[in-house]
């Protein structure tokens, strides 16, 4: 390989994580890249459980907590007729590539950690999140039925 033309990371923590989504992508199958995505964003939701509160907007401030302590942007909560509306703005994320698999990533890890988090609270089980809409910079989810 030549160095020279390599992409250059902006730390050892970019690079790591590069490399660990590459290795995932080129030997899980779908469903199994997708569960590992899902799995750490269940870890980040147990890393940092929300306490129950009863109150959407009282969960939207303590989310936006949680995301301002790591750099992960904000969010907004919204009740719709069919659930809850997450809608995830994204800032730069210091260290980490803006483009390629990062921005592939985040959204899936996101949901997982969104379905962890509203179930904690108390949503059935036959409720989930799933990705509505993603441009890079704006996820939207939708947790219900």
């Amino acid at each position: 390989m030549d160095h020279s033309t390599a992409r250059t990371p902006a730390n050892v923590t970019s690079l790591l994580l590069d490399l660990m989504l590459a290795e995932v992508r080129e030997t899980a199958q779908a469903d199994e890249e997708l569960a590992f995505h899902h799995s750490i964003g269940f870890q980040l939701a147990a890393r940092y459980p929300l306490q129950p509160s009863g109150n959407l907007e009282a969960v939207e401030a303590e989310l936006n907590d949680v995301f301002q302590q790591l750099g992960l942007g904000t969010v907004r909560l919204s009740v719709v007729k069919d659930g809850i509306h997450i809608r995830h703005r994204l800032l730069p994320v210091d260290g980490l590539e803006q483009e390629g698999a990062w921005r592939g990533v985040l959204p899936r890890v996101l949901q997982g950690a969104y379905d962890a988090w509203l179930r904690s609270l108390g949503s059935g089980p036959k409720l989930h999140t799933t990705i509505v809409s993603n441009d890079g910079f704006t996820f939207e989810f939708r947790h219900g039925a």
